[in-house]
């Protein structure tokens, strides 16, 4: 007879003789009222991160704007049900088919603004002068922090800088358009912007691929 655990439940096997193993399997409920065991857990050490190129900028900057006019959610990464910032690069960068994003020592399917700059950004950098935008191309990484408290808000795709008006254009999904849009950032400087390079997940060789023939 199957035993039969409400779906919010949560078993934690340790799988261990003595202290030969400190592997964990970890069993999730699935619909029918079962467990299934859960993926292992992929680590940052089994890759690296390297810079987009200008072409994969380009290919990010068209998926966004294909998601033009999806509501802003708060937690959503799925034109679907809604989208927001980070939601919608993490769905692009699914899009793309990329591996996902490091977060601290972990890989990850979905992440936050605060980590993807954290963790996922080429030399990440405060912006103090308007001229800064200048050093920047098209389809970076706009960090905003806008309630100055060390943790980042907001993020947005850099599209470019207008000098003659000294205004940000962005992709983004945000609250003040309440959907995903091309917009002017107003009041840039009194949100705490930073800059930063987008970068991908690559998986490192394994040795016996690099000697095999």
């Amino acid at each position: 007879m199957k035993i039969k655990y409400p779906l919010l439940i949560l078993f934690v096997l340790i799988t261990s003789s003595g202290c030969l193993s400190g592997k964990q399997t970890v069993l999730v409920p699935t619909p029918d009222n079962g467990f299934t065991i859960a993926p292992e857990q992929k680590k940052f050490i089994d890759y690296y991160l390297r810079e987009l190129e200008v072409g994969e900028k380009t290919a990010l900057i068209e998926t966004v704007k294909s998601a033009a006019g999806t509501k802003y959610v708060w937690g959503g990464n799925e034109p679907e049900g809604g989208i927001d910032c980070s939601g919608l690069l993490v769905w692009a960068y699914s899009k793309l088919g990329y591996m996902g994003f490091r977060n601290d020592e972990d890989i990850v399917d979905d992440i936050t603004s605060n980590d993807m700059y954290a963790y996922d950004t080429a030399a990440p950098s405060p912006i103090t002068d308007m001229k800064q935008f200048l050093d920047y191309e098209t389809g970076d990484f706009l960090f905003l922090d806008v309630n100055h408290d060390g943790r980042i808000d907001h993020v947005a795709v850099f599209m470019h800088y207008d000098a003659e008006t000294e205004t940000v254009w962005v992709w983004d999904a945000s609250t003040n358009t309440r959907m995903v849009a091309y917009r002017p950032v107003v009041g840039i400087l009194s949100k705490n912007p930073f800059m930063g390079r987008p970068m991908a997940l690559e998986p490192k060789q394994s040795p016996l691929a690099s000697t095999s023939e």
